[in-house]
């Protein structure tokens, strides 16, 4: 018998215990909100005898152990924290979701959780006639009185329908037949596992017990006995119970009474809510709440549903490794899960305090960088969302709400009748806004989705933030490794420099000493030129480092070219000597390419431009989008001067290594060098020049935007 009674220990589980679905539900969504407070969470818990349970059990795990006492529930939540919560409550769900009960097993829990509430009610009141210690402490234990009893039912449904029918004095024989072993000793051994520093587990355990063997028994024990007795009038005889009650803890047989009508009141009104049927309930009324039942377990199952994709799409989410592709993530899953298929992601910009188009995108073929909302109040419908931290709609009725052009015309981009507005934000830290096409019919339908659209945003905000919080961690460690890496590279410039100068005024000092008719005059050109390529080369050493903090990317061209005028007129343009002009294309997209090489090619022909030009030349940079060449687009950069231009002869071997026509002595090694990296940027490069007129060279560069693979 006893290997019996430890098999039906070792099976039964927690975890797979019913809750009362009504709970459950109203759990699940009060944990979906932002501004639900700890104890109006547990308010909602203690309805319910397993989510009570589960709490206990995971705030007195190893894991969160801290105090080892029944402290309350709020304070046990405190510890566990809402997601945690979340997560019981949900997998409650799913257990419930796949466990079908039939309709006696139902009308079964319906009762058992109606008598572990009254029990509990009970047990509270006479905690308070008492004085006892702990309102909560004794609340709980009424609450779970009959835990042991709901396990052996989950057990062998069947077989505890049949033996919660019989006597109530004939259902103890019955379990220990059946299950070699009784409900509360079911329950001692549950509740006994958390170690808690409490007789709750005992007042489980000794319930059932004669009044007179627990005269001696610690005061929560005697609350338990006298509540679950005076919740059942009819399994036990209310004038001894009575008597007990005054034997046991010499309360004032007036008071009971009056204690048992006030419990009775409050639990028909909380029995409503709650979906459970008293047996007295008409069969019009059991009707009705047979129909409220499964509109709940509906909702639940819509729940499970939405937990299952919302689990997927974070861990899509997680592994995202930029902002485009994060971005990406979003918009598919806006279509999956909400049928949103038309979206794009405003993201803010704090120093300019706006809400931004993203760079290089595009709805249909309207360039998205060219959205720019102020962030105030009124001002647009993605701005409100943001700064009232909800989700906003363009159908919405209130005269306060901006009618801006730019509402309608986000309507128009998006191709549909209205647009809703979903923001994105952690805290206070406010990341942007998703704004989605959306049609009248399609906004009804969602109503039911609202909150797990939020609570989907602030999925993706976190995303959002913690990539943004890597890249920034990332590019201050990118940041140190420059400094590094050029600190070590000047010095061993500084070195390398010192021997190259005495090589070169040697050099001089012998092609003085020689003259120029000398016959090794052409050997020491030809030294001349190759300390000249070897310098450039050594200049060159700081590039491993760009490499690695300027790599493919998405580039802005323009500021790219803004950024290279700055060091240039810094550089090479001190005291106007030469006059640097731009003309940039506003409408250029950003694409995908090099930084570091477009720098380096932009840095090399601004400089040959500078060394072949006299006092008072000028460069001019310009950017052009829109170039079509053999049917596919490209993107423009040129740099021209005004200088004495390229003699026809020196244009055939233009970008080989070769003595150059600039003034002094240059290697032409340069426009070598830009020829390559244009190449590994997969562009061209050509030139147009004319003798004392100028020249211009023009590169294409492949227009391959964000979403456009390589």
């Amino acid at each position: 018998m006893d290997s019996v009674k430890n098999s039906c220990l070792l099976a039964v589980d927690l975890e797979r215990l019913p809750a009362i679905p009504a709970v459950l539900l109203e759990l699940i969504e009060a944990c979906s909100q932002a501004d639900s407070s700890l104890k109006q969470l547990a308010d909602i818990v203690s309805q319910d005898v397993v989510l009570s349970a589960k709490v206990l059990a995971a705030a007195n795990s190893p894991l969160y152990r801290q105090w080892g006492e029944v402290a309350g529930l709020e304070r046990q939540l405190s510890v566990l924290g809402v997601e945690t919560l979340k997560s019981i409550a949900i997998t409650s769900a799913v257990q419930q979701f796949f466990s079908r009960l039939g309709e006696q097993h139902e009308a079964y829990l319906d009762g058992y959780w109606y008598r572990s509430l009254k029990v509990a009610q009970i047990a509270r009141e006479l905690a308070i006639l008492l004085q006892h210690h702990s309102e909560e402490e004794a609340y709980l234990a009424g609450l779970l009185h009959g835990l042991g009893e709901l396990a052996l039912f989950q057990l062998s449904p069947d077989d505890y329908v049949e033996i919660a029918a019989k006597p109530r004095g004939l259902q103890r024989e019955e379990q220990q037949r059946r299950f070699a072993v009784i409900g509360e000793e079911v329950g001692f051994h549950l509740i006994d596992r958390w170690h808690l520093r409490s007789f709750l587990a005992d007042a489980v355990r000794y319930q059932d017990e004669s009044s007179e063997a627990l005269l001696d028994a610690p005061q929560l024990v005697k609350i338990v006995h006298l509540a679950q007795r005076l919740a059942q009038p009819d399994a036990y005889d209310l004038d001894q119970t009575i008597l007990a009650a005054e034997q046991l803890s010499g309360i004032d047989p007036s008071h009971i009474e009056s204690l048992v009508l006030r419990v009775d009141g409050r639990l028909q009104q909380l029995a409503g809510s709650l979906e459970l049927m008293p047996l007295e309930a008409g069969a019009v009324r059991e009707e009705q709440a047979l129909q409220v039942k499964l509109t709940t377990r509906l909702e639940l199952a819509r729940h499970v549903r939405d937990f299952a994709l919302l689990s997927a799409s974070r861990q899509q989410m997680a592994e995202a490794a930029s902002w485009h592709a994060i971005v990406n993530e979003l918009q598919y899953n806006l279509g999956v899960l909400f049928g949103l298929k038309q979206s794009m992601v405003l993201r803010y910009n704090p120093d300019q305090e706006r809400l931004e188009g993203d760079v290089g995108g595009r709805v249909g073929n309207k360039p998205m960088d060219a959205l720019h909302l102020s962030l105030e109040a009124g001002k647009s419908l993605a701005a409100d969302a943001l700064l009232e931290q909800r989700v906003l709609h363009s159908f919405d009725d209130n005269p306060a709400r901006s009618h801006a052009v730019i509402n309608r015309q986000l309507c128009h981009l998006l191709g549909d009748e209205g647009v809703v507005c979903i923001p994105l934000f952690v805290g206070q830290a406010m990341l942007g806004v998703v704004v989605a096409g959306i049609s009248r019919k399609r906004l009804k339908q969602l109503d039911f989705q609202q909150d797990f659209m939020e609570v989907f945003a602030q999925m993706a905000a976190a995303s959002i933030l913690r990539q943004q919080r890597w890249q920034e961690a990332e590019e201050l460690h990118l940041n140190e490794l420059r400094i590094k890496v050029q600190n070590h590279a000047r010095t061993l410039l500084h070195e390398a420099n010192t021997p190259l100068g005495v090589i070169n005024n040697s050099l001089q000092r012998l092609d003085s000493k020689l003259g120029s008719g000398h016959a090794v005059q052409a050997e020491l050109a030809t030294i001349k030129n190759e300390l000249e390529r070897l310098g450039t080369v050594l200049q060159r050493m700081r590039d491993p480092v760009e490499e690695i903090i300027d790599g493919d990317g998405l580039v802005d061209l323009n500021r790219l070219v803004e950024n290279q005028l700055a060091v240039f007129k810094a550089s090479f343009c001190a005291g106007d000597k030469i006059k640097c002009v731009k003309d940039l294309d506003d409408r250029l997209p950003a694409i995908h390419s090099h930084h570091g090489r477009l720098k380096q090619v932009l840095a090399n022909l601004m400089k040959n431009a500078s060394e072949a030009l006299e006092e008072g030349g000028t460069i001019k940079l310009e950017t052009r989008d829109g170039v079509n060449l053999n049917g596919e687009e490209f993107i423009e950069i040129s740099v021209s001067d005004d200088g004495p231009g390229i003699p026809r002869a020196v244009m055939d071997e233009l970008f080989l290594p070769v003595k150059s026509e600039k003034k002094g002595n240059h290697s032409g090694t340069g426009l070598a060098i830009v020829k390559n990296l244009v190449d590994e940027l997969e562009g061209t490069i050509s030139c147009y020049s004319r003798e004392q007129e100028g020249t211009r060279f023009g590169i294409l560069l492949p227009r391959r935007l964000v979403d456009e693979p390589a």
